[in-house]
């Protein structure tokens, strides 16, 4: 069984190829980090992607509307990793969206479920935080 260390440098490396795909918009890559019914709650509401070509669609859409609003990439500023069994665990990241000219768009606060699978780590649950909650862990924003 992984110890905590070695659940902590996986999911930190998972999540920073993650964010890698993101960037460099490989929607196929994006769309393989999440496990299906991957769960969004945001604002009280969940949104439940059961497909893979549903997350397909999703990704896709994400980057397409990011980019209308002159997204250009995305940062980590903060990574916090919280191994909750062998198999899981959440983050909690810090990040920051930039437009084409290197201005902020977006400072964002986003907790995650991870899980293992067969395929390695991927996302099943997304909750962006609504400032000013900390979320997990309480670590100043």
């Amino acid at each position: 069984m992984p110890d905590d260390q070695e659940i902590i440098g996986g999911v930190e490396a998972f999540y920073r190829a993650y964010i890698d795909a993101f960037n460099r918009e490989d929607i196929d890559r994006y769309a393989d980090c999440f496990a299906p019914p991957y769960e969004l709650i945001a604002g009280g509401n969940v949104t439940t992607y059961a497909t893979e070509s549903e997350l397909q669609q999703y990704a896709a859409q994400t980057l397409i509307d990011l980019k209308s609003r002159g997204w250009a990439r995305s940062t980590v500023d903060l990574l916090k990793v919280w191994p909750l069994a062998a198999q899981q665990a959440m983050i909690l990241a810090d990040v920051t969206r930039y437009r084409g000219d290197d201005s902020i768009m977006l400072h964002a606060r986003v907790s995650y479920i991870v899980i293992r699978t067969v395929k390695g780590w991927k996302i099943a649950a997304m909750i962006p935080l609504a400032g000013p909650f900390l979320g997990p862990g309480d670590l100043p924003r």
